[in-house]
């Protein structure tokens, strides 16, 4: 699967970039390889000494088969033509593959949500639905509603979701996360006990004051935000322009407006005098918000 760049990802090529130009008779010649190798192999360490994507043994779908799922859908993301989607109109954005949670993250989310014992979650961004998908398998989870701007996802992702037996749990409202927000509360529904945002980085701001004000989260709910390291742009700028940082936008917003509403954020969650927040270097960062207690 392709993957976005992230903050180790950029030491790893930094350093891959840096070996050759140093002698190997170099004093620090020893020094950086052993930087670069120490970096270079934790992500495949992290993977392969956590636990792959939980199933339950209760669920209806043997695991064998949710596995495959899960492989098919990552293959399927990554073999998408994103680009050709927007050009012919299909999708409004241009996606990519690397928007997509792989399986360290997943597993993650889903050992929080099994923790804080989460029953009902919201999802603000919802790509090919990996995170859906890994929530919905969890028994304690009632109901998972997905925002999103873009209808194909809805008609990429479903598909899936029924094969691994999670689409009764699933509900898709396909407008402006803001429009979307605003008809959950008008109907009444329950507050959510889960939020993970993956979306628009210049909204996420706008999306958890939204959530606060409506009272949509529960009084000890957890928000998730995705990407709030952003690939380390926050406190280190592309040195140099290359293909990463061209690609590292987000839903079209150039990478200098992604970049500063992820600043924007994460001073806002520090500050905020209602909220209390982590920020775990899990691939591109996630913060784990929750109410002062």
């Amino acid at each position: 699967m392709g993957a976005a760049p992230t903050p180790h990802s950029r030491v790893v090529s930094l350093l891959a970039q840096a070996l050759p130009l140093v002698a190997q008779d170099h004093p620090a010649y020893a020094a950086l390889e052993e930087a670069h190798r120490v970096a270079a192999g934790l992500d495949s360490y992290l993977d392969d000494h956590s636990s792959p994507l939980i199933v339950p043994s209760t669920h209806a779908v043997h695991e064998k088969d949710v596995r495959q799922v899960w492989e098919d859908l990552l293959a399927a993301t990554d073999a998408e033509d994103w680009q050709k989607r927007k050009e012919e109109g299909t999708t409004t954005y241009a996606l990519n593959s690397g928007m997509c949670s792989g399986n360290y993250e997943a597993s993650v989310i889903q050992q929080i949500a099994l923790a804080a014992k989460s029953t009902r979650v919201l999802e603000i961004g919802l790509f090919t639905g990996t995170t859906t998908l890994a929530l919905g398998l969890l028994p304690n989870i009632e109901e998972v509603v997905a925002l999103d701007v873009e209808p194909y996802l809805e008609t990429f992702d479903r598909p899936f979701w029924k094969r691994a037996g999670v689409s009764d749990k699933i509900q898709t409202l396909i407008a402006p996360a803001t429009d979307s927000l605003r008809q959950l509360k008008s109907e009444g529904h329950p507050a959510f006990d889960l939020v993970f945002i993956d979306a628009d980085k210049p909204s996420y701001k706008e999306y958890v004051s939204l959530l606060l004000e409506l009272d949509l989260l529960t009084p000890e709910g957890i928000i998730l935000a995705d990407n709030t390291l952003y690939k380390a742009l926050p406190w280190a700028d592309w040195s140099r322009p290359d293909e990463d940082a061209r690609n590292a936008g987000s839903n079209n917003k150039s990478v200098g407006e992604a970049t500063q509403g992820i600043i924007d954020f994460n001073q806002f969650v520090r500050n905020d005098e209602r909220l209390t927040a982590v920020v775990l270097p899990v691939r591109d960062g996630v913060t784990v918000i929750r109410r002062k207690i």
